[in-house]
């Protein structure tokens, strides 16, 4: 395989997520694959990759056809592909996340031909429901392999996808979910007849989610997806009902995939899809917050702002260079008015105003007063300045008032200190195989990226850690002893 990249550049390239969000070069790779004289496990793995990344963009573009043309050749080719052993999992999970994609599709779809908005938000919203509850985990093997770059891309895509499910189906009515129980038979099938051109291709679309999503799904069998019923569509035997316990049951993996897209937000500041994706964190936040106070992610977030502002307005702007101001839409001053609506979206949350001010890379007193010279500047509304100034001395005060509970418990009992981070417990816990005990954001912060213990690699998930509550208190009255 080494030999095979080294004279096939473009598979270094896309290794390298060179042009991420460009849809032109990804046709072109797209189509420069298919026709390769690759090896046709190099070509399977790198085009879905690609395919993906075309997909995703065209969901952003203002056309119809450039979303229809990736969602056509990425189906064709994903359920044209024979199944086989060593592919599988990775070939199942890119039909789950094809499906996906296609649900969003239908929105925009029905958005720009001005049909049922309803009625496609209804479709998602059934085909994320069976997502997320009838499809298989996807894992990444521990090996490392020539494509490891391509099925590690899938994996954040699955934890992109638990996520974006969940939050989406958390905003459901009651009457929404009573309607899907009912009607699930025709949303699925809305969705499959507008978008899929082909009537063997909607067979197989269809005799996927019937024979792998919803017959015995979970069992490990394979099952063929290139099978249709006897109707020529469809028949959802057994459709999950969703409550409150279906977010609960897949929270840390929604948690794992909203941090790791918040990561890909800090990679780089060129490209048409950072202020895009500015854009949309700022919408998500805007409705969404109590999953960004998880205490890791409100960390992430807390330091990815930081990052951001530090490069804007901070000393190191003068580093920030991008090769044409026009081609990648880059505009600073823009910039900083979108991070700062994402800030005051938090405004009013402690939690994430401690986060800001614990930030020991980016954060420092000076950060606000520089974003507001820009903000200004652009003539940000004046009401809004406002805000952003007094959140900016509320962290402060913040930072003043941890400053001074840091010196007070300097002196802390070793056994009081997390073993990871030196830091004085607040809410210790103990992890069942490796019996260690360490803060519970610790932990809750390792599990965000790898679901093991720290300390002897055994698998773990939050809901198994067991709390300290006496050792705990105890704490707590030494912390009371040392305030007198």
């Amino acid at each position: 395989m080494t030999t095979t990249m080294k004279n096939f550049p473009l598979l270094n390239e896309i290794d390298e997520q060179s042009d991420l969000d460009n849809i032109d070069w990804n046709i072109n790779a797209f189509q420069t694959l298919l026709t390769s004289n690759l090896p046709m496990t190099t070509i399977f793995y790198y085009a879905i990759d690609v395919g993906f990344r075309r997909l995703e963009s065209s969901l952003y573009e203002t056309y119809w056809d450039v979303t229809a043309d990736a969602l056509n050749d990425l189906s064709d080719f994903l359920f044209n592909t024979p199944s086989s052993y060593d592919i599988d999992p990775y070939l199942i999970e890119a039909k789950c996340q094809l499906l996906m994609y296609a649900s969003i599709a239908i929105i925009k779809l029905h958005t720009l031909r001005r049909r049922s908005i309803n009625e496609a938000k209804m479709s998602c919203a059934t085909i994320c429901l069976l997502l997320l509850e009838q499809s298989k985990s996807y894992e990444t093997l521990l090996i490392k392999n020539q494509y490891s770059s391509c099925i590690h891309s899938m994996r954040l895509r699955y934890l992109k996808r638990m996520f974006i499910i969940g939050q989406w189906l958390s905003t459901l009515s009651k009457a929404q979910l009573n309607d899907i129980q009912s009607n699930h038979e025709q949303y699925v099938e809305t969705m499959i007849d507008h978008l899929f051109r082909a009537v063997s291709l909607r067979d197989k679309i269809n005799g996927f989610i019937d024979n792998c999503l919803l017959s015995n799904s979970n069992s490990g069998n394979d099952f063929p997806d290139n099978e249709t019923t006897s109707s020529g569509f469809v028949f959802i035997r057994r459709f999950p009902k969703f409550n409150g316990k279906t977010i609960e049951k897949h929270s840390d993996l929604m948690h794992m995939g909203l941090v790791n897209t918040l990561n890909q937000f800090a990679l780089k500041f060129e490209g048409k899809g950072f202020h895009r994706r500015l854009t949309i964190l700022d919408m998500i936040t805007k409705e969404i917050k109590s999953i960004f106070c998880h205490p890791a992610i409100c960390e992430r977030l807390a330091s990815m702002l930081n990052y951001f502002l530090q490069h804007l307005v901070g000393p190191k702007r003068r580093n920030l260079k991008v090769r044409d101001l026009n081609e990648y839409l880059f505009d600073p001053p823009k910039l900083v008015a979108k991070v700062t609506d994402i800030y005051l979206n938090f405004s009013e949350y402690n939690q994430f105003c401690a986060a800001v001010s614990n930030d020991g890379m980016s954060y420092n007193e000076q950060l606000f007063p520089q974003a507001v010279e820009v903000l200004q500047r652009i003539k940000y509304p004046s009401e809004r300045i406002d805000e952003f100034l007094q959140l900016g001395e509320h962290i402060k005060k913040i930072a003043a008032e941890q400053k001074e509970e840091d010196a007070a418990y300097d002196d802390a009992p070793d056994e009081y200190l997390d073993p990871i981070t030196s830091i004085l417990m607040s809410d210790p816990v103990m992890l069942p195989s490796s019996r260690t005990i360490l803060d519970r954001t610790t932990i809750a912060r390792h599990l965000l990226s790898d679901q093991t213990d720290p300390f002897n690699r055994n698998p773990l998930r939050m809901q198994d850690v067991i709390p300290q509550n006496e050792l705990k208190q105890t704490i707590e009255q030494w912390k009371a002893s040392r305030r007198e």
